[in-house]
Protein backbone atom coordinates (compact mmCIF):
# COMPACT_ATOMS: atom_id res chain seq x y z
CA UNK A 1 0.00 0.00 0.00
CA UNK A 2 2.61 2.36 0.84
CA UNK A 3 4.69 1.98 -2.82
CA UNK A 4 1.70 2.25 -4.59
CA UNK A 5 1.14 5.73 -2.43
CA UNK A 6 4.83 6.46 -3.49
CA UNK A 7 4.48 5.53 -7.00
CA UNK A 8 1.60 7.39 -7.85
CA UNK A 9 3.48 10.68 -5.44
CA UNK A 10 6.25 10.49 -8.23
CA UNK A 11 4.06 10.15 -11.28
CA UNK A 12 1.82 12.82 -10.48
CA UNK A 13 3.35 16.64 -11.19
CA UNK A 14 3.77 17.39 -7.22
CA UNK A 15 7.21 15.37 -7.21
CA UNK A 16 8.30 17.99 -10.21
CA UNK A 17 7.53 20.93 -7.63
CA UNK A 18 10.45 23.10 -6.60
CA UNK A 19 10.43 25.53 -3.59
CA UNK A 20 9.52 28.49 -5.97
CA UNK A 21 6.67 26.73 -6.60
CA UNK A 22 5.95 25.30 -3.79
CA UNK A 23 6.08 29.05 -1.91
CA UNK A 24 3.42 30.50 -4.31
CA UNK A 25 0.95 28.27 -4.10
CA UNK A 26 0.96 28.54 -0.68
CA UNK A 27 0.46 32.67 -1.30
CA UNK A 28 -2.06 31.76 -3.54
CA UNK A 29 -3.98 29.85 -1.20
CA UNK A 30 -3.55 32.53 1.57
CA UNK A 31 -4.91 34.85 -0.45
CA UNK A 32 -7.96 33.13 -1.16
CA UNK A 33 -8.25 32.56 2.51
CA UNK A 34 -8.31 36.19 3.07
CA UNK A 35 -10.82 37.04 -0.19
CA UNK A 36 -13.01 33.80 1.23
CA UNK A 37 -12.96 33.91 4.77
CA UNK A 38 -12.24 37.46 5.60
CA UNK A 39 -14.18 39.17 2.89
CA UNK A 40 -11.30 41.42 2.14
CA UNK A 41 -11.15 42.45 -1.64
CA UNK A 42 -12.48 38.88 -2.87
CA UNK A 43 -13.32 40.38 -6.18
CA UNK A 44 -9.45 41.51 -6.46
CA UNK A 45 -7.81 38.58 -4.28
CA UNK A 46 -9.76 35.56 -6.10
CA UNK A 47 -8.95 36.33 -9.59
CA UNK A 48 -5.16 37.11 -8.57
CA UNK A 49 -5.15 34.04 -6.67
CA UNK A 50 -6.61 31.81 -9.15
CA UNK A 51 -4.04 33.65 -12.02
CA UNK A 52 -1.14 32.51 -9.55
CA UNK A 53 -2.68 28.89 -8.85
CA UNK A 54 -3.08 28.50 -12.57
CA UNK A 55 0.33 29.90 -13.83
CA UNK A 56 2.64 27.48 -10.88
CA UNK A 57 0.45 24.14 -11.59
CA UNK A 58 3.20 21.58 -11.51
CA UNK A 59 4.05 19.52 -14.85
CA UNK A 60 1.69 21.67 -16.72
CA UNK A 61 2.77 24.36 -19.31
CA UNK A 62 -0.10 26.83 -19.20
CA UNK A 63 2.28 29.29 -20.49
CA UNK A 64 3.73 27.41 -23.43
CA UNK A 65 3.40 29.84 -26.98
CA UNK A 66 2.55 28.39 -30.16
CA UNK A 67 5.20 27.52 -32.90
CA UNK A 68 5.76 26.14 -36.56
CA UNK A 69 2.02 24.13 -35.63
CA UNK A 70 2.56 23.10 -32.08
CA UNK A 71 -0.04 23.98 -30.23
CA UNK A 72 0.21 26.62 -27.32
CA UNK A 73 -0.96 26.67 -23.53
CA UNK A 74 -4.13 27.80 -22.45
CA UNK A 75 -2.94 31.43 -21.25
CA UNK A 76 -1.05 31.72 -25.23
CA UNK A 77 -5.28 31.27 -26.44
CA UNK A 78 -6.77 33.16 -23.68
CA UNK A 79 -4.06 36.48 -24.64
CA UNK A 80 -5.71 35.75 -28.21
CA UNK A 81 -8.48 37.47 -27.21
CA UNK A 82 -6.86 40.49 -25.92
CA UNK A 83 -4.36 40.56 -28.59
CA UNK A 84 -6.75 40.72 -31.25
CA UNK A 85 -9.21 42.94 -29.19
CA UNK A 86 -11.88 40.88 -28.24
CA UNK A 87 -12.54 40.31 -24.77
CA UNK A 88 -13.79 45.00 -24.73
CA UNK A 89 -16.61 44.43 -27.37
CA UNK A 90 -18.00 41.48 -25.33
CA UNK A 91 -17.57 43.34 -21.68
CA UNK A 92 -19.75 45.91 -23.51
CA UNK A 93 -22.15 44.08 -25.18
CA UNK A 94 -22.45 42.67 -21.55
CA UNK A 95 -23.00 45.82 -19.32
CA UNK A 96 -25.40 47.19 -22.58
CA UNK A 97 -27.51 43.88 -22.47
Amino acid sequence: MGQMILDFVMESGFAQMDIKQVIVIALACFFLYLAIAKGYEPYLLIPIATGMLLANMPGVDLMKAAHDGEKGGLFYYLYQGVKLGIYPPLIFLCIGA
